[in-house]
């Protein structure tokens, strides 16, 4: 290897001691050629990466135009008109059986015989006016109450020596006939889940207005059945321990302390709970709610905890005219108000409800819970049914008022989606596991039960669930209710 020394007295004296160019050629260190090469290579590559840097700053170039071009066509399009309305939903088929004892009183409400029955067609209506502006419309159409009982003419015979009301056993007939093609159908029913409008200017600060799903747990917001596990809601939901949907305001938003955290809220005023609430108020008093919720979403595992307090009145009430009368029945117009009208309230209270919910998952295990707990105070207390009076443990001849009370609900679902992704992606399986308690109010400890359920999902396409459950209640009464009541079914939930 030659070596260059640095030092003065290395330097050639003499020009004889120069060597030639022609000499260094051909007296070159195999290793310095093998250094230039390298040289020329990293060269070589410098000037491909100043290519493919100015390659791409072009084509950021145009990105940035085409993203102008097209914020400068959304711009012509909310001078046009809003976009077209997108229509979407879900329905579903189950199959199911009751299982209980001859001459249970669970036959009142489902029959013991394998039957098929469309409980859910849910119908999506959104539209996007501008990118601040929206709206929502959620209706759910139902064969009902075709077949149906008519619970005031069925139900009148009380004792096992059949003392009945004169009535007979009633289902309602919704069959109808054109008169002109003389066709016939039986017609149904449409029910009105949620129609609002929202204003988003930010993410933090969003404005509803209409009737909207109130902002409680899980279960209520993700009510559709291809995304819930279970065939069967909670009984906290069928029994509506507190309001499903309000009619009136909700603000609510979502804030970002950190990449993986977040933090929402919901402030909701309304109508509250009436008879007939969607429509009018029949008291001065508005429900009131708050809703928080604190979310973790990381890369294996996420926890979400929420609550929601609520405060409202609930009020019906029975109107009469009062008319001024001469002795031949007719109006008196001399009186000083010949007609007036009198307002009678039949029921009135006041009821305080907490909830909290918890979803907790990790490498596909999640457990989700919710506890709802609820406060009734009555100022004026409305009359018992018969079966709440027989069921109290008094004569169906008495009359009973509903007294103040208290009521809450628990459930916890456990599922693990199988990791069985690398073999048949994108289907998934899931099996799932849910136990609920459920005391209505503690006045009337014969309606308190548990629930067990056991169920898989199997999802072929995110759009397509097939479900298979099992389940049984144990009431708390069995000397009551006879023996454990179990159910067996299966779903096909589809959305679209």
């Amino acid at each position: 290897m030659t070596v260059v020394s640095l030092e003065a007295n290395s330097f050639p004296l003499h020009q004889h001691d120069v060597a030639s160019p022609q000499a260094d050629e051909q007296q070159e260190d195999p290793e310095i050629a093998e250094l230039k090469n390298e040289v020329n290579e990293l060269k070589k590559a410098v000037t491909a990466l100043k290519e493919q840097r100015e390659q791409n700053e072009a084509l950021d170039e145009a990105a940035q135009t085409d993203e102008l071009d097209a914020l400068m066509e959304l711009q012509v399009g909310e001078e046009q008109g809003p976009q077209p309305v997108a229509i979407h939903g879900f329905f579903d088929l189950s199959y199911f059986k009751f299982f209980f004892d001859d001459g249970s009183p669970y036959a009142i409400y489902a029959p013991g015989n394998w039957s098929f029955i469309m409980s859910n067609i849910n119908l999506y209506f959104s539209g996007q006016m501008t990118p601040t502006l929206g709206s929502l419309i959620e209706v759910k159409l139902s064969f009902l109450p075709h077949g149906m009982e008519d619970d005031t003419e069925s139900y009148g015979i009380i004792g096992d020596t059949v003392i009945d009301s004169g009535v007979e056993y009633v289902r309602y007939n919704t069959e109808v006939r054109d008169p002109h093609l003389t066709t016939h159908w039986n017609y149904g029913s449409i029910t009105v889940v949620r129609a609002h409008f929202t204003y988003s200017p930010f993410d933090w600060l969003n404005i509803l207005a209409g009737r909207f799903l109130t902002p409680y747990g899980i279960w209520n917001i993700d009510h559709g059945s291809p995304v819930i596990l279970t065939v069967h809601e909670p009984y906290m939901q069928l029994r509506e321990m507190l309001p499903l949907a309000q009619t009136g305001l909700q603000i609510y938003g979502r804030f970002f302390p950190t990449y993986e955290l977040f933090l929402e809220y919901a402030l909701t005023i309304s109508n509250g709970r009436g008879p007939i609430e969607e429509l009018i108020d029949l008291d001065e008093n508005k429900g009131v709610g708050l809703r928080l919720r604190l979310l973790y979403e990381g890369v294996d595992w996420g926890v979400s905890l929420g609550g929601y307090a609520y405060y409202g009145k609930y009020t019906d009430l029975k109107k009469a005219s009062i008319l001024a009368l001469n002795p031949d029945l007719t109006i008196n117009t001399e009186a000083d108000v010949p007609l007036q009208s009198r307002i009678e309230i039949t029921e009135e209270y006041d009821e305080y409800i907490l909830t909290a919910d918890l979803l907790f998952t990790i490498f596909g295990v999640s457990l989700q819970a919710e506890y709802v707990w609820r406060l009734m105070l009555f100022q004026q207390h409305g009359l018992r049914s018969t079966n709440h009076i027989v069921l109290s443990g008094a004569a169906a001849s008495e009359h009973l008022y509903h007294p103040s009370n208290i009521g809450w609900g628990v459930y916890g679902l456990l599922s693990w989606e199988l990791p069985l992704e690398r073999w048949i992606q994108p289907m998934q399986i899931i099996p799932y596991v849910m136990y609920e308690h459920n005391e209505y109010q503690d006045t009337l400890p014969a309606f308190n039960f548990d629930m067990v359920f056991i169920g898989l999902n199997f999802k072929p396409s995110p759009f397509v669930v097939l479900k298979v459950e099992y389940s049984f209640g144990i009431p708390e009464n069995i000397i009551l209710y006879g023996d454990n009541v179990k159910v067996g079914c299966a779903q096909l939930a589809v959305s679209f």
